[in-house]
Order: C-alpha cells, then structure tokens, then sequence
C-alpha cells in the first residue's frame, strides 16, 4: 500500500512537472518577459500589443524583429514609428453615404481630421448603425496610406457590408411555454424583420432581468 502511495505522488508530480515545461517565455525589446501556456496565446500577445499602440496614436506599428532563442524562448522586438494625434480621411463614397457622413460629421474637425483617440468609439458607432440596417457581420477598416506632417496622417475608410441579415425564427430555452406574443409585441422582435445584434442584446437582458 505504500508503494501504491509513493508511486501515484510521484506520478503526479512528473506530470505537474511536464505541463508546465511546456509553458514558453517571449521577451520584449525592454527585457520583460511573460510566460504563456502556448505558442498561439503568444502570438495574440504580440498581435495586441500592436493594436494598443495603434489605438494610442502610433498607426504605423509593426514587429521589427520576432526571433526564437529555442523551442521554449522567443524575442519580438516592435517599432512603434511616429506617433499622429489626427488622421484626414478621404472622402467616403460606399454603401449609405448619406447616413455614414452624417456620423463622420460628429468626428470631423477642420480640413477632415479626426483625432486619433476618437477612432474606436467612431467604429463602434459605425458598427452599430450597420447592425440595425440588417448588417450585424460588417468589415470596417481605416486603412493608413501616407504621413501629411508630424501630426497627422491620411487614410481611408473602407466597409464592406456583405449580405443582410433576416430573422428566420426564434427560441426561448428553459422555458418552451413562454408567450411568443410577448416578444413580437414588446420586444419587437419579429421574424423577417432585420437582424440588429445590438437590439437582440437589449431585448436578451431585459427578458434575463424578469
């Protein structure tokens, strides 16, 4: 029985000692390092890194250098380039132009600039009204094209609205007896209208809230 004992701690402690042997290190150009359970946690690591810097002003930076040390020790070294406080963006000529210079208008400062801490919450306005159109599933990108001085920089705005999306039924879990009428009439929530992902959101936490 002993043995028996011995052997399964021993067993455990092997296997403890395993996992996290397999655990790799990235190093950045400032000597940090962080510790991850994989190869592809370490790569959203650096791909997130690069977006922070983007949203902070520095739209042109990239991994300079991404090097591995051996199969457990990688080094990423990034170039964060200049940093612009505005970006001038070219006239749109899309889909609803209209509706979506109207929302550019609440950005846009003199000479079409609009200052580069203002860029995610003007995406994520352009995101929700191309949601309650019927195109929940949008791509939009502002694409960077070239530096006009030290504090500005030109681009684009590009969307892609794909195909829209209807309503083709809807299920209520946990509760098969709960009244139909009730979602169409007041959560206006009615097959074949268009999906609008944000007011299925809103219509979803007020039935959780009841």
């Amino acid at each position: 029985m002993k043995n028996l004992v011995i052997f399964t701690i021993f067993l455990f402690l092997s296997s403890t000692y395993f996992t996290f042997s397999q655990q790799i290190f990235l190093e950045f150009e400032n000597g940090n390092r962080q510790l991850f359970d994989n190869y592809k946690a370490l790569l959203h690591r650096v791909d997130d890194s690069i977006k922070v810097l983007k949203k902070n002003g520095f739209t042109l930076a990239e991994v300079q250098e991404f090097k591995r040390i051996d199969s457990l020790n990688y080094k990423v070294k990034i170039k964060k380039n200049s940093q612009f406080e505005f970006i001038k963006l070219a006239s749109y000529k899309g889909n609803f132009l209209q509706s979506v210079n109207k929302i550019l208008d609440k950005y846009l400062l003199n000479d079409r600039k609009i200052p580069m801490n203002s860029l995610n919450e003007l995406l994520i306005d352009l995101s929700d009204f191309f949601s309650s159109e019927g195109f929940p599933f949008v791509e939009i990108n502002i694409t960077y094209s070239e530096i006009k001085d030290s504090k500005t920089i030109l681009g684009n705005l590009e969307i892609v609205s794909n195909e829209p999306r209807k309503i083709d039924g809807f299920i209520v879990k946990g509760y098969e007896k709960f009244p139909k009428k009730f979602i169409d009439k007041f959560l206006g929530v009615k097959i074949g209208k268009k999906l609008d992902i944000k007011k299925l959101k809103n219509s979803t936490n007020y039935i959780n809230s009841l």
